[in-house]
């Protein structure tokens, strides 16, 4: 008896084949036969294969004309004789235990009818390691696992080769591959994960796949106007088949939502100069979709405008990427301010605040260019984003996707941990992207001016290309060693023999930079690629910078650069050890309000509200469209953090206190300036005033810490 067919499409692969069937042929379970389906290769595959055949009669060779994978697969499961069926590409291979343990595996559980198991992911000498590649393939599942059509397309990959199939399931349903379609695979995983119940995760790596140009995901990301119609193609296929088996119902919501999914992705592949293609696609995606009621799904915001959109055939997706992205970077006025910000979706939000504060601080005597980088964005963050200066006409605010520049660079291996991702980098572009400016200034997005910016934008930096301040914390903590030597010393140790960097005095904060473009570019890109995939720890970016410019940058007053925790991370007073006397006032002082706030290190005044100058962050971010989004969040972690200490004996004042805490430090400082302009009786009154009030903010603070 037979347990298992193997069933190879073979096409141009003369150089792998061998060590394909090798592994095939050396399994420890010797009861398979292996269907070999050479789809009219023009190389010496059928040569090959003939050779191989002579060697073991297990071999069974089918010749078809060229068809594609979808035909010669069906081929061999016509003719297959086996009780359960693998698939094999061509350019892969097997562990030697492959075949027995799926076979083991499946004879154990007689109610399953798919088990899935883990790859190897072995990459040749034309392709780099992608992350994508480890996470599209991981296992999130072990063992038996229910189907759920809620979550059906996110269980499991669409892949066929890492699979093991029971032969009467195939046959009782009658599953087959859509031919002379690219997508076949998808069609394939839809007819069949819609009529198991379970399926079965064998957490280990028994095959090895070969991530190749030309292989399954080398190619998602060279489609061409054919392959991308044949996924529509076959998602009538698959639409088809759910109706078919009475499968709809449960399908629709998860159908349609993958389906809206792969249109916006699907849509984007073509270039902007293909409108027609893009048009006609609409349209096809419009005429499938306006047979269904959008009441019948279950759609969030996003999907539902772009589904409302493609059935009004209003072309949506392209309009939008005309409307907020721009894929060349001109300025905009002959004259402006010129500000770039770098931020990913979850990061817009507080970048609003940052864009409202320069717009409150704007005058019609200025314009200012205002360009977004970002890689993942939603587009009602975007039109959210816009709605801020749409009374403003003298402010431009445009959006680049970074995705669509920075794909010819491996970034892969750069640096990155918890909430700062790859965006961190994308400044290190800002001279390729911006060649066509003489000056931007560069803003973080978690940062409030409280200036007219075009004062920071207009000073003269001399010979220097690029300005920054003194990054007040790690500056002194190089020099003093901060609240933790040890950390401190291999900091230093780190730069110098990663970096190159010996100047601890000068390490600057890259959150705030104004950039001449053409001193800018006198220094290789490349180098500063170099740097970044050097830099394996610590400031991201911002290390990058620092080796690279090291002692020639222009120093910018920290009036510019205010990073609100310096205090907090010193030890006696250390952070007095070099700061500028005209800084010192802004740390000794609060009634000074500096001209930018930069809200450095992990504290924020998003997540703590209690902080110095979170008050002045607050009162930008009541102006912007997603307040209400902060306070909820703001909410959610109040209640986690100060409910814990509240029990029965708690004086009630103090609870009244807290929830006063911003108004009573508002009247504190309003105190302590009356106190200063006034005489006799009425500066006493605001002194005892500021006297009650300060204790009531220190028990506050007590209280909150927890003591």
């Amino acid at each position: 008896m037979i347990k298992i067919s193997v069933i190879i499409p073979v096409y141009n692969v003369e150089q792998y084949l061998p060590k394909c069937l090798d592994s095939v042929l050396n399994q420890t379970l010797k009861d398979i036969e292996i269907i070999c389906i050479n789809d009219e290769s023009p190389d010496n595959c059928a040569q090959i294969l003939e050779e191989y055949q002579k060697r073991d009669s297990r071999i069974i060779i089918l010749n078809q004309k060229n068809s594609g994978q979808g035909s010669a697969r069906n081929r061999g499961l016509e003719i297959a004789k086996g009780k359960y069926i693998q698939f094999l590409d061509s350019d892969d291979f097997y562990e030697p235990t492959c075949c027995e343990e799926m076979y083991n595996l499946m004879e154990q559980h007689k109610d399953i009818d798919v088990a899935c198991f883990d790859c190897n992911i072995i990459y040749d000498a034309y392709e780099d390691k992608k992350e994508i590649d480890a996470n599209y393939f991981r296992m999130h599942f072990t063992g038996k696992t229910k189907v759920k059509p809620s979550m059906a397309h996110q269980l499991v990959d669409v892949n066929c080769w890492n699979k093991i199939f029971r032969k009467s399931f195939l046959d009782k349903y009658k599953l087959y591959f859509p031919e002379k379609l690219h997508y076949e695979d998808v069609g394939f995983f839809w007819f069949w994960i819609t009529k198991v119940s379970y399926i079965y995760f064998y957490q280990k790596k028994l095959t090895n796949y070969l991530r190749r140009k030309g292989s399954f995901l080398g190619e998602i990301y060279e489609k061409s106007s054919k392959t991308i119609f044949d996924a529509f193609k076959v998602n009538e296929l698959i639409y088809d088949d759910l109706v078919k088996n009475n499968k709809w119902h449960e399908y629709k919501s998860v159908f349609i939502q993958a389906y809206l999914l792969k249109i916006k992705w699907l849509i984007n592949c073509f270039s902007k100069e293909q409108y027609q293609n893009r048009k006609k696609l609409i349209d096809i995606c419009s005429a499938f979709l306006s047979q269904f009621d959008v009441k019948n799904f279950n759609l969030n915001d996003n999907e539902l405008c772009c589904y409302e959109s493609i059935i009004n055939k209003n072309y949506y997706l392209y309009d939008a990427y005309k409307k907020y992205d721009i894929e060349i970077v001109h300025p905009i006025y002959n004259n402006s301010v010129n500000i770039v910000f770098s931020a990913d979706k979850n990061y817009i939000p507080y970048l609003s605040v940052t864009i409202q504060s320069i717009v409150s601080n704007s005058t019609l005597d200025d314009n200012y260019d205002i360009v977004i980088l970002y890689n993942e964005l939603y587009d009602y963050q975007k039109r959210f984003i816009l709605s801020i200066c749409k009374a403003h006409p003298n402010i431009s605010i445009r959006f680049f996707n970074m995705n669509n520049f920075v794909h010819r660079y491996n970034l892969d291996n750069l640096f990155t941990v918890n909430h700062i991702t790859i965006s961190a980098y994308f400044r290190l572009f800002i001279g390729k992207i911006f060649s066509e400016y003489k000056r931007i200034l560069y803003l973080d997005c978690d940062l409030v001016v409280t200036q007219n910016i075009s004062k920071l934008f207009n000073i003269d930096i001399g010979i220097y290309p690029i300005a920054a301040a003194l990054d007040t914390t790690i500056s002194n903590s190089l020099i003093t060693n901060g609240f933790n030597q040890g950390a401190w010393r291999y900091f230093k140790k780190y730069m110098y023999e990663n970096l190159n960097f010996v100047t601890q005095k000068s390490y600057f904060n890259s959150g705030v930079m104004i950039i001449d473009i053409d001193k800018f570019n006198e220094l290789s890109f490349d180098y500063l690629l170099d740097l970044a995939r050097r830099n394996h720890e610590f400031f991201h970016d911002q290390n990058v910078l620092n080796a690279a410019f090291e002692n020639n940058y222009f120093k910018l007053s920290n009036i510019w650069n205010f990073q609100w925790n310096v205090k907090f991370h010193s030890v006696n007073g250390s952070y007095k050890t070099q700061l500028p006397s005209d800084l010192l006032a802004f740390y000794e002082d609060y009634d000074i309000v500096p001209a930018i706030i930069h809200y450095t290190s992990h504290e924020k005044p998003w997540k703590n509200p209690y902080h110095t100058f979170a008050n002045i962050w607050w009162e930008y971010a009541r102006k912007t469209p997603f307040y209400e989004i902060f306070l909820k969040d703001l909410y959610g972690k109040s209640i986690q953090y100060i409910q814990p200490q509240i029990n029965s004996s708690v004086d009630m004042n103090i609870i009244r206190d807290v929830a006063n805490y911003s108004r009573n430090r508002f009247n504190y400082y309003r105190y302590k300036f009356l106190s200063k302009i006034t005489f006799d009786k009425m500066r006493k009154h605001y002194k005892k005033k500021r006297k009650e009030l300060k204790s009531k903010l220190k028990q506050v603070r007590k209280f909150l810490k927890g003591k």
